[in-house]
């Protein structure tokens, strides 16, 4: 039996100088189910800080895979760096554009929930463990059971706006 998707918008609206994923701000039961094999959940809801994180309705056993896949832009708050100064949005994986259209490498803070991933990338975490970086893209096997959390890299989350829309695929195991 083939794998399903489970669909999850996060966000508040900021918008990229690119559209934005054109199913962003839609939304379904307020209660998604629990996932077990196969799961299909679609929820919008506030971009959070990764220091707490969004639990997102899947609980995941040790060992099993996820693939995460994801799209969108949010923006962190001001930023002063010479070269990148102003409010730039960032993409799951931490790659940072200005309004005007000017590309600014990602940016690394030793203070922020995982140091050596790009400030206001889209992390992930199952339970209590370390945050990790899913960034576009990852295939991820659960260090540890408990629920799944995704969170964005950044220490300061009351000026975050944007939206990042993740697929997330609990593959077959059979």
């Amino acid at each position: 039996m083939p794998s399903v998707p489970a669909l999850i918008g996060t966000g508040t609206g900021a918008h990229p100088p690119t559209p934005s994923p054109s199913n962003a701000g839609q939304s379904s039961p307020a209660t998604p189910p629990p996932a077990r094999e196969h799961v299909q959940v679609w929820a919008t809801t506030p971009v959070t800080p990764a220091g707490g994180g969004q639990q997102e309705n899947i609980y995941l056993n040790s060992g099993q895979a996820l693939i995460i896949h994801a799209a969108g832009y949010i923006q962190y708050g001001y930023e002063g760096t010479p070269g990148c100064t102003g409010y730039p949005y960032v993409d799951p994986s931490g790659n940072r554009i200005l309004p005007t259209g000017q590309s600014c490498p990602p940016k690394y803070d030793s203070n922020m929930p995982d140091p050596g991933a790009p400030v206001g990338a889209l992390l992930w975490r199952v339970g209590t463990g370390a945050w990790q970086l899913a960034g576009r893209s990852a295939h991820i096997s659960a260090p540890d059971s408990g629920p799944l959390y995704l969170g964005v890299n950044d220490d300061l989350p009351g000026d975050n706006s944007g939206d990042f829309v993740v697929i997330l695929t609990l593959p077959s195991s059979s």
